[in-house]
């Protein structure tokens, strides 16, 4: 909850509402998780190949778009999110329209998956 609390913060500097937690969106959050945190490395490769229109009913009925940011290595979660805020990449999934999201961390090996959704 840290890393959840941490985000919102920084969205607050930028005057974004902050991201509502989704339990549904932890499902998938778990799997690739899972996935890479086994795989011994990070890849987009498992969540891409889930079809979308599969993600949005099952785990985001509401949203029009769900994306991923992945992370391995890190050492603190404010590390973490200062990464992810200074990637455009990662930064897209942090900022609106994106406001739905389920974080899910390993800390041996610095794991983290954050699923986002609009």
């Amino acid at each position: 909850q840290e890393l959840f609390s941490i985000i919102n913060d920084f969205r607050k500097t930028k005057n974004f509402q902050s991201m509502i937690w989704s339990e549904n969106l932890c499902y998938i959050a778990t799997l690739r998780l899972l996935e890479n945190t086994l795989a011994k490395e990070i890849s987009h490769q498992g969540f891409l190949a889930i079809p979308e229109e599969t993600l949005l009913k099952h785990t985001c009925p509401n949203c029009l778009m769900v994306g991923e940011n992945l992370a391995k290595g890190y050492t603190s979660e404010a590390e973490l999110v200062k990464d992810w805020t200074n990637s455009p990449t990662h930064l897209k999934i942090l900022s609106p329209p994106y406001k739905y999201t389920c974080i899910k961390v390993n800390p041996l090996g610095g794991y983290a998956v954050l699923i986002g959704g609009y």
